[in-house]
C-alpha cells in the first residue's frame, strides 16, 4: 500500500470527496472524473493516491465503481497515469480482488483483459507485459490457497472442531496477555524517561530562577493504535472460529481479509485520531455482518466528509 505523502492535498481532498458520489457504476460520473482527472494531470500523483485510498477504506459495494473509474483514467487520458500505475496496479488490484466476492473479482479479471492487446487493433498493450503477468501471477496463487485453505478447514460436524475452537480461545488469551504485559512495560519506562526528564530541566530551570512546568512525553497516539489492534485482533479471532463453522461462506473469508488489511495499517505507523475514527466505523461496518451471511453490498457508505482527510 502507498504510504507516500500526498504532494498537492488540496487536490487530493476534493477528489477524495468527489468520490463519494460513485455509489454505482454510473457511465456519466465517471466520465465526469476521468475529464477532471486530465485537467489535473500535472497532479496525477495526489489523483492517483485519492483513488487507491478510496479502494482501500470504502465498502466492497462501492470498489468496482471506483476500479472501473481508474480503467476509465487509463484508457481515456493515459500519459503520466499509466506510467505511475506501472508500479501500483498490482497492489491494487489484488488487494482489492482480496475484498470482494467471486462476482466483482470476475468483472476485475474481464476488466484485465481489456489491458492487454485492447489497442490498436489488438496490436497494444495498455500497460507493460510484465506488469499483467506478475497480476495473473499473483492471483493464481490467491486462488491456490484459498484451495488449500479450504481443504485444511475442519468439516463442521468433526470431532476435531471443539478442539480447535479450545486451542485458538487459549491463544487468543495468551496473546491478549502478552499484549497488556508489554503494554504495562512500556507505560513504565514512559513515566520513567518523563521523571528522568522533568527533574532535569526543573533543576537547570530552578538554577536560572525560572519555574515551569515540563510537558509530559505525548503517548495518545501509541494509545490509540494499543487499542485499535486490540479491537481488530479480537475480531480476526472471532471470524476465524466461524470460518471453521462455515468453510464455504465466501463472504466470511473476505471480512477476514480486510480485518487483516486494517491491521496491517495500524502496525505500519502511528495513526492521527481521525484516521483510527474512521476506520474504527469501517471496523464497525464489517463488524454489523452477522456471521458473515448478509452480503457486502448491503452495507452503506461512511461518507468521508464525517472525518477530516489525513
Amino acid at each position: 500500500m502507498s504510504t507516500a505523502p500526498v504532494k498537492n492535498r488540496p487536490i487530493y481532498r476534493e477528489y477524495r470527496n468527489d468520490l463519494n458520489k460513485l455509489t454505482f457504476n454510473s457511465k456519466p460520473i465517471i466520465n465526469d472524473l476521468s475529464k477532471k482527472a486530465e485537467v489535473n494531470a500535472d497532479d496525477a500523483e495526489s489523483v492517483l493516491k485519492a483513488i487507491e485510498d478510496h479502494l482501500r477504506f470504502t465498502v466492497p459495494k462501492y470498489k468496482l465503481p471506483a476500479f472501473y473509474l481508474l480503467d476509465s483514467i487509463a484508457k481515456n487520458v493515459g500519459g503520466m497515469y499509466v506510467s505511475l500505475l506501472h508500479g501500483r496496479l498490482d497492489r491494487i488490484f489484488v488487494d482489492m480482488w482480496r475484498s470482494v466476492d467471486d462476482a466483482v473479482r470476475a468483472k476485475m479479471e474481464r476488466t484485465m483483459g481489456t489491458w492487454r492487446n485492447g489497442f490498436e487493433g489488438g496490436t497494444r498493450h495498455l500497460f507493460p507485459e510484465f506488469v499483467l503477468r506478475k497480476i495473473e501471477e499473483d492471483i493464481a496463487r490467491l486462488k491456490a490457497r484459498a484451495k488449500e485453505t479450504a481443504k485444511m478447514v475442519p468439516d463442521a460436524t468433526s470431532d476435531d472442531l471443539l478442539d480447535n475452537l479450545t486451542g485458538m480461545q487459549s491463544y487468543a488469551k495468551k496473546r491478549a496477555l502478552e499484549e497488556r504485559q508489554q503494554s504495562a512495560q512500556r507505560a513504565v519506562v514512559a513515566r520513567a524517561d518523563s521523571y528522568n526528564g522533568s527533574g532535569h530541566h526543573r533543576h537547570h530551570d530552578q538554577r536560572n530562577g525560572h519555574h515551569k512546568r515540563q510537558r509530559t512525553p505525548e503517548k495518545a497516539k501509541g494509545v490509540f493504535n494499543h487499542e485499535l489492534l486490540q479491537q481488530i485482533n479480537s475480531m480476526i479471532m472471532k471470524k476465524k472460529v466461524e470460518m471453521l463453522r462455515r468453510p464455504t461462506d465466501t463472504h466470511l473469508f473476505a471480512v477476514h481479509d480486510a480485518l487483516k488489511e486494517y491491521k496491517a495499517i495500524v502496525l505500519e505507523a502511528e495513526l492521527p485520531p481521525e484516521r483510527v475514527r474512521e476506520i474504527r466505523e469501517q471496523l464497525a461496518a464489517l463488524d454489523s455482518i452477522p456471521g458473515g451471511y448478509k452480503e457486502f453490498s448491503q452495507l452503506e457508505p461512511i461518507p468521508l466528509t464525517q472525518v477530516s482527510i489525513a
